[in-house]
């Protein structure tokens, strides 16, 4: 590790691991894993485990997907209201607008503090 700015950040080397799997638990990984390396696919598959164990699970990322949705369409409407204003046009915002968007950096907030919990 650096702290030069300058030079990029090195990663810590990843760890080479062995360990012994039944012939009938390689079959199903196998049959599981499609054209995907074995390495790949138990990498991942431990990933899941891990992030599901967490709480990060598919409900999670559904839920996160859902929200990143709501949160680009304040964004777009957001971007009219800067474009209009950068115009010179006179901007009107209603305050159900103005609620969304409270509402939404309250959640997003929520979300990222939930996440943080999650991963420590």
């Amino acid at each position: 590790m650096t702290d030069n700015p300058d030079q990029p950040t090195r990663r810590p080397p990843s760890k080479l691991c062995a360990f012994r799997l039944s012939p009938r638990l390689v079959r199903r990984i196998d049959a599981a894993r499609g054209e995907d390396k074995f390495s790949t696919w138990v990498r991942e598959a431990c990933t899941r485990r891990l992030e599901s164990d967490a709480g990060l699970g598919p409900e999670f990322a559904a839920a996160l997907k859902a929200h990143n949705v709501q949160l680009a369409a304040l964004g777009s409407n957001l971007n009219q209201l800067a474009r209009a204003a950068n115009e010179g046009r006179p901007v009107v915002v209603e305050k159900r607008l103005l609620d969304s968007i409270r509402d939404a950096i309250n959640a997003s907030t929520a979300i990222m503090s939930e996440v943080k919990r999650c991963i420590k």
